[in-house]
């Protein structure tokens, strides 16, 4: 335990921790543009989701089915709206 606490004490090893921990949080979250490629994927019904259906003998299937209408209205809106403000910054 000693011997973990002089690593982190040591200024390049804490740096090289903060840094790692830096690359690893941005890698978990979606920029700009895949948010963007997501909401028009979404709005032209390009993703498709797997939803369990009754097949009429007491069993499910899984059928992929796109996004109802009213979701890809609101994944356009705000694929608008994202654009808009990008354009004021």
């Amino acid at each position: 335990m000693l011997r973990l606490s002089l690593l982190l004490e040591n200024a390049s090893v804490k740096t090289y921790i903060e840094n790692r921990m830096e690359e690893l949080k941005s890698e978990r979250v979606a920029d700009q543009q895949e948010i963007m490629e997501f909401l028009t994927a979404v709005m032209r019904g390009d993703v498709v989701e797997p939803v369990p259906i009754l097949n009429g003998d007491g069993f499910q299937k899984v059928v992929n089915l796109q996004p109802p209408v009213n979701v890809r209205k609101v994944a356009a809106e705000i694929r608008r709206l994202k654009g808009e403000m990008q354009q004021r910054w």
